[in-house]
């Protein structure tokens, strides 16, 4: 690894440092901070570290802490997997918040030496700006478990990139089960399983078979928990930080509403997906038929693609299947470097300017949660017109989420086509066969061997 690469990591622990030294010394300025930060801190740091310290600190004491979780300083009952809730054989208590919040905020840090650092200086400072915004601090602060689901998909993505150099293919029987222990922490990470399909057709089959068993025998050992987790996970507003697909249309639809135009109001979330999807999904066929994001994705360095790949996959679907609170936009750190080389790759094409405008609108999203707060510090005020403003910004935000993953399924669609998995396929030998590779295949693309 380059010593470049500590870069971003060092410049995120030195901010970090800055802002335990204010929580100490200066908690007045802390606050004041973080506040024009885009972030509403709590009166204490790792938040959402406590909530699961405080599930499994009841769980010990025989509490049902999907009911409710008296142990959490909020009373929030646990919306997670119950998974988590196996180190209750621990003697968890509340003051294992602070060391468990601090070492998952420093793993995170250092995971951050893993993503590659890019060679041009405005690359750089674009992936600073991303590792320093307001999605990422947020994150750091609350200490959310978004956290360690990062640290896991990033050091999958490391083995799995070691896995493809001649004699290291056993690294990647320890990356697959890491995904695994991803997805059963907290679900949405399975939809990082895409990458198994670059593997050949009998490795497929039988990672593809062992993770299912994995999930089997996750249900049948905690299936009513799992319902009752998925059940109560919780939504917010439509015009917060939080961010999904539904965010636009039902955000119109509630601007709109008159008990009068009830009939039309039901109706007008569907139509505006309808059009959103079907807008999203003809970008994305047309990205991923452009010659030059397919030779761009395949000539690049094996690290970036997965970490490419795992990220799109993580963030396109939760924008679809979930309501998302903003840190959960952690993962965009990931797909930042990609996009910024691919746009280098395909200098010259459409479809490195999309590329290289998608890398600056994701900037853009990171912060907009400080410029959404900026924007409604001035609402006293009273200025003529503020209140549209504000809805245009909530707009334009909405939209540039829908470029964004509609750029991100054109990459997703573009690695499924170049897959191993897809090329047997279009062979005709199935899954089971193994496509043989052919002179144009970049070495990131053959076959891999057992």
């Amino acid at each position: 690894m380059k010593p470049a690469h500590f870069t971003a990591p060092a410049i995120a622990a030195a901010v970090f440092a800055v802002f335990a030294t204010l929580y100490f010394w200066a908690p007045s300025a802390y606050h004041f901070v973080l506040t024009w930060w885009g972030i509403a801190p709590f009166q204490s740091p790792f938040l959402d570290t406590g909530a699961i310290i405080a599930a499994i600190e009841c769980v010990r004491h025989g509490v049902d802490v999907y009911v409710a979780n008296p142990c959490d300083m909020l009373g929030r009952p646990h919306v997670y997997s119950p998974v988590w809730l196996a180190a209750s054989v621990l003697p968890v208590t509340g003051a294992w918040t602070m060391p468990v919040g601090l070492a998952l905020d420093l793993a995170f840090l250092l995971s951050l030496a893993a993503i590659p650092f890019p060679v041009e200086r405005r690359d750089r400072w674009m992936l600073a700006a991303a590792v320093l915004s307001t999605t990422s601090v947020y994150a750091v602060e609350r200490a959310n478990n978004d956290l360690a689901i990062f640290v896991l998909l990033v050091s999958a993505a490391v083995l799995l990139a070691w896995s493809f150099k001649p004699g290291s293919s056993a690294w990647r029987r320890c990356a697959y089960p890491l995904v695994v222990l991803a997805a059963l922490l907290k679900f949405y990470p399975a939809a990082a399983l895409v990458i198994t399909l670059r593997e050949r057709g009998r490795d497929f089959l039988i990672i593809t078979a062992l993770s299912l068993a994995g999930f089997f025998i996750a249900v049948a050992l905690a299936g009513p928990d799992l319902a009752r987790a998925i059940a109560i996970i919780p939504t917010g507003s439509y015009f917060t930080d939080a961010f999904g697909a539904r965010n636009l249309p039902y955000g119109i639809a509630e601007l709109l509403y008159r008990p009068s135009w009830q009939p039309t109001i039901h109706l007008l979330p569907l139509l505006l997906f309808a059009v959103l999807g079907l807008r999203a999904l003809w970008i994305a066929a047309a990205l991923a038929r452009r010659p030059a994001l397919a030779e761009a994705l395949a000539e690049m360095p094996e690290r970036l693609k997965l970490l490419l790949i795992i990220g799109a996959a993580i963030v396109t679907g939760c924008f679809f299947t979930a309501h998302n609170v903003g840190y959960r936009g952690i993962f965009l750190i990931m797909i930042l470097p990609g996009l910024l080389a691919m746009a280098r790759r395909a200098e010259g094409d459409d479809s490195g300017r999309l590329c290289s405008n998608t890398a600056k609108l994701v900037l853009f999203v990171m912060w907009s949660e400080a410029l959404r707060h900026a924007i409604y510090a001035v609402r006293p005020f009273d200025l003529p017109g503020w209140h549209i403003f504000e809805a245009a910004f909530w707009i334009a935000r909405e939209l540039i989420w829908w470029r964004i993953v509609a750029i991100l399924g054109g990459v997703l669609l573009r690695f499924v086509l170049a897959s191993a998995v897809w090329r047997g396929l279009s062979l005709g030998k199935g899954v089971s066969g193994t496509p043989a590779a052919t002179p144009d295949m970049s070495p990131a693309e053959q076959p891999l061997s057992s």
